[in-house]
């Protein structure tokens, strides 16, 4: 389980700002192709690399008709095929970062309860495929690919929104490498059933006006967001603060929500932490996933610093000395 939970917290890891945690509305699948739909930025040598030219587009119905990327799926999925058309009926634009495609969306009113995404490697013409129903989470993936590990980033990243925010946690996720085979409904190497955290010690709802001290801290922590939001949209970032201490040191910790609607989207808005020192706040942002209204913070603690869960997920995050992960 901590080796796995492990993989998808290294997925997670990334230099850019903050992007949505997970939200179980297509809405999120909008906003995230919206930001991440690009051309491909190598020629992609595979007999799929033609599907590269679909990027930002939404002509889902044309990619699912081409015969290459149908014949894979068709042996990747099996009778299950035509499911994971209907779970693609609402989709966002179709993502291409370097030479890895991917589709995510869900059956029409049917968010968090019938979804699916489905990744191809378009240098090496593999397929994998997440599937969410029935309160399941099913990855069919090759035998090379039947773990976290070795998943597409894109694939890591729709497991670990679809465990936090919907019921499929609390049944674990199945990986089958043979449709037809005796694994088709066996857990062959799964993450374990969702186990809800104690109660909060705190909760904070992240909507007071900064104090000077405060803002000072923010505008220096955040230089790059404020630098960019006055060069794109002529005016500063807005955002809110509330505090908690978060690692038992006896100071208040503040908490960073922004509300700029570059930083917002159907699953929240931004948000960090910055941890309170001897001369006011640190410098270092420490990242936090998008959320509504409130910061949970829980009694459990990773190395030193509270756990927490935002808004009313089920998930929660840990603290792994670099960065808070979803687990």
């Amino acid at each position: 389980m901590n080796d796995i939970a492990s993989m998808l917290a290294a997925a997670r890891q990334s230099t850019q700002r903050p992007i949505p945690a997970a939200a179980p509305v297509i809405g999120l699948w909008l906003l995230l192709g919206a930001a991440s739909a690009q051309a491909a930025t190598a020629v992609c040598p595979g007999e799929l690399g033609h599907l590269a030219a679909y990027a930002g587009s939404y002509e889902v119905d044309k990619l699912f008709n081409d015969p290459a990327l149908v014949q894979r799926l068709q042996q990747r999925l099996g009778s299950e095929f035509a499911h994971v058309r209907d779970n693609l009926g609402v989709v966002g634009p179709i993502s291409v970062e370097g030479c890895d495609l991917s589709v995510a969306g869900n059956q029409p009113h049917r968010g968090s309860e019938e979804e699916a995404a489905v990744s191809v490697d378009l240098r090496r013409d593999r397929v994998a495929v997440g599937v969410l129903s029935g309160r399941r989470i099913l990855v069919y993936a090759d035998a090379g690919a039947s773990v976290p590990g070795q998943w597409p980033r894109s694939l890591l990243d729709w497991v670990t929104r679809t465990r936090q925010y919907t019921a499929a946690p609390r049944a674990g996720v199945r990986v089958i490498t043979d449709p037809n085979g005796a694994d088709a409904r066996r857990l062959v190497r799964g993450i374990g059933p969702y186990k809800a955290p104690a109660a909060p010690i705190a909760v904070v709802v992240p909507a007071d006006p900064p104090t000077a001290v405060q803002r000072a801290a923010v505008r220096r922590a955040a230089a790059a967001e404020f630098r960019e939001m006055q060069q794109t949209e002529g005016k500063a970032l807005e955002f809110s603060v509330g505090s908690a201490d978060l690692n038992d040191d006896g100071q208040p910790d503040l908490i960073v929500h922004l509300s700029s609607m570059s930083y917002c989207g159907s699953a929240g808005c931004g948000g960090f932490a910055l941890l309170a020192n001897g001369q006011g706040y640190a410098t270092r942002q420490i990242a936090l996933p998008w959320f509504y209204e409130k910061v949970q913070i829980l009694p459990s603690r990773h190395r030193g610093m509270h756990d927490l869960r935002f808004d009313d997920a089920r998930g929660h995050f840990e603290w792994n000395g670099r960065e808070y992960v979803f687990r």
